[in-house]
């Protein structure tokens, strides 16, 4: 016998929960535009600095912890995340807030010296410093592309069954994303590009769930 989970005898319990965590994300959002920050916003919104360099050599835990230090000591800068990158992991990829080209440089050099790396810069995979005003731009597109697809499905699916059938999905739709959103806040993820990825994803799951559903009920 398959174990129940009663959700709509409790739905008091789940619908407050699920308010709550509605309300966190919608908070977060809204929030944005005045300067409040609730999310941890990688440099691909927030603006920074971004090197990565091939130390021919597995990037563990003690080597991220050496490449933090060193950077610390150089830039005077505590580094946002140091990462090992590249299919054998033998990339260090170091983000941070934005620096500039004399610090990056001086990072540059001491990697160079500690790690025995090639001085022509073949060894500097990147060295980009991207600015707030393109994670800006980024941001806006993001938040276009969702609300430009909500507006489209919802046409979509009042065409094909009825109004209450696409108010329903969208508000669906909107519920998941706020619960997304909400989980990148009390979670502190970095919130970077693979967000819009895996919102978009969202968003492509939940409307194919609902149209599913609104198949059985037409049938039936």
């Amino acid at each position: 016998m398959k174990p129940k989970f009663p959700i709509l005898k409790n739905f008091k319990i789940f619908g407050i929960i699920s308010i709550l965590l509605c309300a966190t994300g919608l908070v977060a959002l809204i929030a944005l535009p005045f300067g409040q920050n609730f999310f941890n916003l990688s440099i691909d919104f927030a603006g920074g600095t971004e090197m990565e360099f091939n130390l021919h050599k597995t990037v563990d835990q003690t080597v991220q912890t050496e490449v933090r230090e060193l950077f610390q000591e150089v830039t005077g800068v505590d580094p946002s995340s140091v990462t090992s990158s590249g299919d054998s992991n033998e990339n260090v990829l170091i983000r941070s807030t934005s620096i500039d080209s004399e610090k990056r440089a001086a990072v540059i050099d001491k990697m160079v010296e500690t790690y025995s790396l090639d001085k022509d810069g073949k060894d500097l995979y990147n060295n980009n410093d991207v600015s707030p005003s393109v994670g800006s731009d980024l941001q806006r597109a993001a938040f276009l592309c969702a609300v430009v697809a909500i507006v489209l499905m919802l046409i979509y699916i009042t065409i094909r069954f009825e109004l209450t059938s696409g108010l329903a999905a969208v508000t669906c739709l909107i519920h998941d994303l706020l619960i997304m959103l909400s989980v990148y806040v009390w979670f502190q993820t970095p919130l970077d590009t693979g967000f819009i990825a895996a919102a978009l994803t969202i968003l492509g799951y939940s409307i194919n769930a609902s149209i599913i559903v609104f198949d059985r009920i037409r049938e039936n």
